[in-house]
């Protein structure tokens, strides 16, 4: 047997060794560094939201008349948002949900424009968009209302390709038309939002890299659905205004849907709102600024900051960025304990656990988490082998409760197992119990065994009896010490 224990303690030592061995490339790696933009876009990307805006409206001529055969025309818009406060307020462009002249109604002058120019093509578009807008009348289902608009918000939107979210229709709370600064914010009733920060304006420079996000509407004519946004990378190219209106413009290529997301810096803060472009031919894009968003906040007041689901997953992400695995899946369990549909926490959760595989956490090499394993098998191993080499060996019945001897024929009196205490093994047979030890002297050649006698009882075994027990007088054997019944000494 103790050349099968040491074969054991061999193999697990073994096991242990592959694994480590087979760790070892690892050592080798290093977890790759985030680039700023990863960042940038980890820290926006909760926030930003989806909108449509449908419209629905009726367009008289100068005489009164109505178009479309007295129907109203309907449009759908989409746009993009974010969350400014958890509380549900999110910030858009102004343009995006805007049914005064420099929206909506814009947008159903210009229907009933194409139209008119289509069956008369000799008509200036120029010039009839003029004469439409001073002269033509718009309306909503009911006589002298605004042109009808319900906005809906989806919230969480899916990752890849998944198009799940939750939508909601949400509250115009105020807004600033396209010359007057193109922001707008609105309300959904919730009160546990991912939002982000806004970034003074003094720290905006020409030369401050950004990220554009948003959903362009014209992107799904070339790839699948998806309600997963698009980042596009640039810089502040100037501060500039339009109409008295202060503007930056940017080198990130933004386009048609994207209007109304967050163009960030790379600390996360939003410095801007995409607004605009100068055409579609054109390399560069303006965005309204932050502190216009700032100003129509503070009208409502409302404050942009973040919730404490986003402190959380923000000292996750740092953790994840600084190797220390564990302790970023700790806070990332706790944002998703709070908030269990945020899908950015979840993402990088599941990121950080391949992290820990590939590259153990900070400090400490992947090597150990097999060498623990291998340590654990090898002890694992050695634990068995003992316990067979033991029943290998026999140890006889189970002992009896302490005290009460077990008789064997033509044997000394011995106590089982391992006598108490550490003392030494006393199987049956075995070793005398020695003086002073507390165990009744045995006399030399063991005690007489009683006469059998197959009447009485299951074992067919029935003792002599000489005397009584003093104390509650119980018969017993010549040979017994000790009263069966109550424990007390028998002389």
């Amino acid at each position: 047997m103790s050349s099968i224990l040491r074969r054991a303690a061999g193999l697990g030592l073994a096991a242990s060794c592959a694994l480590a061995v087979a760790a070892t490339p690892a050592l080798a790696q290093e977890p790759p560094k985030p680039t700023d933009e990863q960042r940038a876009a980890a820290l926006a990307r909760p926030a930003v939201v989806y909108l449509e805006t449908a419209y629905s409206g009726y367009v008289f001529d100068e005489t009164g008349g109505l178009f479309n055969d007295g129907n109203p025309y309907q449009f759908t818009a989409t746009c993009t948002g974010f969350v400014v406060n958890p509380d549900g307020y999110i910030a858009t462009a102004g343009h995006c949900v805007d049914v005064g002249p420099e929206g909506a109604r814009r947008e159903l002058i210009a229907v009933v424009v194409t139209e008119i120019v289509a069956a008369d093509p000799t008509i200036p578009v120029d010039e009839m968009t003029k004469f439409a807008l001073l002269n033509y009348k718009t309306e909503g289902a009911n006589p002298g209302t605004p042109i009808d608009r319900k906005v809906t918000v989806t919230t969480g939107a899916g990752t890849g390709n998944s198009l799940q979210g939750t939508t909601v229709t949400a509250e115009v709370v105020d807004l600033q038309s396209f010359n007057e600064g193109d922001v707008a914010l609105l309300k959904i009733p919730t009160t546990d939002l991912q939002s982000v920060e806004l970034a003074p304006d003094a720290d905006v420079q020409q030369g401050t890299p950004v990220l554009s996000i948003g959903y362009p509407g014209n992107r799904e004519a070339v790839i699948d659905p998806s309600l997963e946004p698009t980042f596009k990378d640039g810089q502040i190219s100037s501060r500039t205004t339009t109409g008295a209106v202060p503007v930056y413009e940017v080198s990130a290529a933004v386009s048609p849907g994207m209007s109304g997301g967050p163009t960030v810096g790379m600390d996360g803060r939003v410095v801007g709102i995409n607004s605009f472009g100068a055409s579609e031919r054109e390399a560069f894009n303006f965005i309204a600024t932050a502190a216009r968003l700032s100003d129509l906040l503070d009208r409502n007041n409302v404050t942009a900051e973040l919730g404490p689901v986003d402190l959380i997953y923000r000292e996750g992400l740092e953790l994840y960025y600084e190797g220390e695995y564990s302790d970023a899946i700790a806070k990332f369990d706790e944002a998703l304990g709070l908030s269990p549909d945020f899908r950015q926490a979840q993402e990088f959760k599941t990121n950080a656990v391949r992290a820990r595989i590939e590259f153990g956490d900070a400090g400490i090499d992947p090597i150990w988490y097999f060498v623990g394993g291998g340590a654990a098998l090898l002890i694992g191993g050695i634990v068995l082998v003992v316990v067979l080499f033991r029943r290998g060996r026999g140890r006889g019945p189970t002992p009896p409760a302490f005290g009460v001897p077990q008789f064997a024929q033509g044997a000394s009196t011995g106590y089982p197992g391992s006598a108490p205490w550490g003392g030494p093994s006393a199987g049956m047979g075995g070793p005398q119990a020695p003086a002073g030890s507390g165990f009744p002297a045995t006399p030399a050649g063991g005690y007489p065994m009683p006469t059998a006698d197959a009447s009485e009882g299951s074992s067919g075994i029935t003792p002599t009896i000489t005397k009584d027990c003093s104390r509650c007088g119980t018969p017993q054997a010549t040979t017994a010490r000790f009263c069966s019944s109550c424990g007390n000494t028998v002389s």
